[in-house]
């Protein structure tokens, strides 16, 4: 009965060596393709200014409508850790924030497929969705999708959980996707 545990646990360490190294090189790929030195467009432009606006004022500005500002709130806590005068260093924080919570999802994802396919497809799985090349330009534009697509997988991941407390936290976390 030991030997088996251990072989299981040797088996689960593999796999998320693994997967760890999937993360890395999904990282390295996203640094490839990193837009340094263009500003963000679009809707991440108006998180950017809200998170801007909080960081130096330290209180919810107001003139904004404030029924969806938990990424721009988010955002604000590291831009306040930042003294900067260079407008893209917190351009490039906004991209960095996106593209590792892009690749974070790797495990959610992983325990999810594994709830419903062997280990080796669940890893397929997360590869599939780490390369994929709108997964790649999403997490490089500073907006909010990575964030949703994150704790949406996480929620999901939980809620296929035995334990009632656990999928109560599913609920919490899919309130805050």
């Amino acid at each position: 009965m030991m030997e088996r545990q251990k072989n299981k646990l040797k088996e689960n360490k593999k796999y998320l060596i693994l997967l760890g190294i999937i993360g890395l090189v999904a990282i390295l790929i996203r640094i490839y393709y990193f837009p340094y030195e263009i500003p963000i467009s679009l809707d991440a432009i108006e998180y950017f200014v809200y998170a801007g606006k909080l960081s130096q004022a330290g209180q919810f500005p107001i003139g904004f409508v404030s029924t969806n500002n938990g990424w721009s709130t988010f955002l604000a806590l590291f831009f306040s850790l930042t003294n900067s005068e260079n407008f893209f260093d917190y351009v490039n924080i906004q991209r960095s924030l996106g593209i590792f919570i892009s690749v974070i999802s790797i495990v959610p994802l992983y325990f999810l497929c594994n709830k419903f396919v062997d280990k080796k497809y669940a890893l397929i799985g997360a590869s599939l969705f780490v390369f994929d090349p709108r997964i790649i330009l999403n997490s490089l534009s500073g907006g909010t999708d990575p964030a949703y697509i994150f704790l949406t997988i996480l929620s999901l991941a939980l809620f296929f959980s035995s334990k009632n407390k656990i999928v109560y936290i599913s609920f919490a976390i899919a309130a805050l996707a």
